[in-house]
């Protein structure tokens, strides 16, 4: 049904009204129906920015790999609007050809789309985009950082283990970080022994916590050295 319903949507594509198109690769895009992805790529280079937009959301509810191509081009476009868009499609298409170009856009001029790329390449989990998140921790923006924390929970690549650790010293990246570290799981334990002595004392109260509760045996060396941590805080984690 929802084959036949694409197919009826189609004519409307080149509808005079460019409202009825844009409803329509509206309509597209809720339908989800991959055999009309290549009848709404060619509205990626449209003169008009709402059917850009349009196109990509569309493409990226598709989730179909013929759109990643040209979908990492818009990661360009002069609007930081559809260069948000796009990096999110990507994510929800999670094609592992995306994570290049997706690490490039981190590096984007606009919080908003440092911070979609980031989330992107947290849904394709490659091991590759590892070294990129780890710069976004430096970000200016506190929106972008917790972006990348959260994204390097979704990877997991133990790398992130001791730089996740730190992170716990931000009071805005606390929670997010902790739960990045949780998803770790208990490989990371070494990396995180080795950044306990250096974390302020809140955060290794916190490391103590999730430790804890991680319930493994290579946890008690950890565990014992928080017993004779200096801080009250700590040994009462």
């Amino acid at each position: 049904e929802d084959v036949d319903t694409a197919r009826d949507l189609l004519p409307l594509l080149h509808d005079p009204d460019p409202k009825m198109r844009f409803v329509t690769l509206r309509a597209l895009g809720q339908i989800r129906n991959r055999d009309v992805v290549g009848r709404v790529i060619p509205f990626l280079s449209d003169k008009r920015k709402e059917l850009r937009f349009a196109a990509v959301e569309a493409l990226g509810s598709m989730r179909d790999v013929s759109a990643v191509r040209p979908l990492m081009e818009v990661l360009v476009d002069p609007d930081r609007n559809l260069r948000r868009a796009a990096a999110e499609s990507l994510g929800s298409i999670g094609d592992p050809q995306a994570v290049p170009p997706l690490a490039v856009a981190l590096e984007d001029e606009h919080w908003s789309v440092r911070c979609a790329a980031a989330s992107a390449l947290g849904r394709l989990r490659s091991p590759k985009a590892t070294p990129a998140l780890l710069l976004r921790l430096q970000d200016e923006d506190a929106t972008v950082r917790r972006s990348a924390v959260v994204a390097l929970g979704e990877v997991g690549d133990l790398r992130a283990a001791a730089p996740l650790t730190l992170a716990l010293q931000d009071p805005g990246l606390q929670a997010s970080a902790l739960e990045a570290l949780r998803r770790l799981g208990a490989a990371a334990l070494p990396d995180v022994e080795r950044a306990f002595a250096g974390a302020g004392a809140e955060a290794r109260r916190l490391i103590v916590d999730l430790v804890g509760r991680l319930e493994d045996r290579r946890a008690r060396k950890l565990l014992m050295a928080a017993v004779a941590d200096d801080g009250a805080r700590v040994r009462a984690g």
